[in-house]
């Protein structure tokens, strides 16, 4: 294969260069001549020169007169915007603040909320004379201030799409405060953040780490810390608005974390979280979790009033019962196919199958009883479990007056052993002991699991 300085010497004069790409004349020059790969160093380095001087001037020219005399003022000309503003005790102190304007809720398909919101940060710049910046009533920052002062970087983990994320204006304050408010819509995930599963509350966790130079100690603190900020008390550390409320979750509360603090910590980056806790308890939640398992509950009492001797009939009920509630166990996973936790629907859901087991063990139990009641009472034995004595009963037969007799005979005789044994043992008095512990339990075990939901997150 013949290189490019060949096919340049095998064309024409005038076809020279015509065919090859821009600039490969050039390089087949320096590659064949030396002098021109030494005069084309030279041209390098004069255009990279020029390069610079050109980009110098057309910084100093984007300054107006009076913009330079501002800037002189307010900045200087020994202010280095890679240097990090220090205290006395060689620390830079940043200060957040997270309004949300809007909460969505949890998808399933991405385990995460959309979350609309404004990102302040407050630091002190005593490089920056303020005061001059107020004076001229420069309430916020000129562009060409702002980005040639030091500001704060940071990064937001845990969070997926962002969607929208405009540029941040530094306010001047009166307490000699720069902030800088930032608007930003982005997804925050909830992977593996689950919290007080029992409950069902779901905690996801939006942390914010602060990138900072190595030779400061760096703080980033929350607004409203109550030992470290000097403006705790004034503003709220987390704020939601009022309608900016999900759909079908519930946020119950938002709690400010301080994480890390770099000057404890070495080497790692002061953080701090924002956790939202998401509660899924709404009418339709409970209605389909919680009133379609009841009903099957309610519905194995049933078998409490058939007869004991039923076997079959009593069984039937309470195998169904319990099916039913396998495939609702079935329909809630289908419905949640991400979740790896115990939820507060499968809890319920195993309290509602034991308590459709036992009235089937209690069946079993009084089923049992009632044979063996029944074979002793055809040996003669007392019954401990019949709700009433076998006494005699009587029974009355009227019979047809016959032709030859001119009234009617009235015959009475006692019931047989066997219609009074059937009698004395159709009502068990395990049923009807059954009839008011199971719903007195399922009514106390419902209720101290309601009452330990509400009083949990209020």
């Amino acid at each position: 294969m013949r290189s490019e300085c060949e096919v340049l010497g095998a064309a024409s004069v005038q076809d020279r260069g015509a065919g090859l790409p821009d600039g490969a004349s050039e390089r087949c020059r320096a590659r064949c001549d030396p002098r021109a790969e030494r005069s084309g160093h030279w041209s390098s380095s004069a255009s990279r020169l020029l390069l610079l001087l050109l980009t110098l001037l057309r910084d100093c020219a984007a300054f107006s007169a009076e913009e330079a005399a501002l800037y002189t003022q307010v900045v200087g000309s020994r202010y280095s915007k890679s240097s990090p503003p220090q205290t006395a005790d060689n620390k830079t102190e940043v200060f957040i603040q997270l309004e949300v304007t809007f909460v969505g809720d949890i998808e399933d398909s991405t385990l995460g909320f959309q979350l609309h919101g404004w990102v302040s940060l407050l630091w002190r710049d005593s490089r920056v004379n303020v005061e001059v910046l107020r004076q001229l009533g420069h309430r916020i920052m000129p562009e060409f201030l702002a980005d040639r002062v030091w500001q704060p970087s940071v990064v937001f983990e845990s969070i997926g799409r962002v969607e929208r994320c405009e540029e941040a204006d530094v306010f001047v304050r009166d307490d000699d405060f720069l902030l800088s408010r930032q608007r930003m819509v982005f997804q925050v995930l909830c992977l593996g953040q689950q919290a007080n599963f029992i409950l069902g509350v779901t905690v996801c966790s939006l942390v914010v780490k602060l990138f900072h130079n190595g030779d400061s100690v760096p703080s980033l603190t929350w607004v409203n810390n109550d030992t470290v900020s000097p403006l705790r008390g004034q503003y709220e550390s987390v704020t939601v608005h009022r309608d900016a409320r999900p759909f079908i979750y519930a946020l119950v509360l938002t709690e400010p974390v301080q994480l890390e603090d770099a000057s404890t910590v070495v080497g790692s980056d002061p953080t701090v979280a924002a956790r939202f806790h998401f509660s899924k308890v709404t009418w339709s939640f409970l209605l389909i979790t919680y009133m379609p398992s009841t009903m099957v509950v309610v519905v194995s009492w049933m078998a409490f009033w058939v007869d004991v001797g039923a076997a079959a009939s009593r069984v039937t009920l309470g195998v169904a019962c319990l099916l039913m509630l396998v495939a609702q166990v079935g329909h809630n996973r289908i419905a949640n196919p991400h979740s790896t936790q115990l939820q507060p629907g499968d809890v319920w859901f195993f309290v509602s199958a034991v308590m459709v087991f036992c009235s089937l063990l209690e069946f079993v139990v009084a089923h049992g009883a009632y044979r063996e009641q029944a074979r002793a009472q055809t040996a003669g034995v007392a019954n401990p479990w019949a709700s009433s004595s076998p006494v005699a009963e009587p029974r009355y037969r009227v019979c047809r007056k016959p032709p030859t007799m001119r009234a009617v005979t009235v015959m009475c005789d006692t019931a047989s052993q066997t219609e009074r044994s059937y009698r004395a043992y159709r009502v068990n008095e395990l049923d009807m002991l059954a009839r008011v512990i199971f719903p007195v339990a399922f009514a106390l075990v419902a209720s101290i699991y309601f009452l330990w939901y509400a009083t949990s997150y209020d």
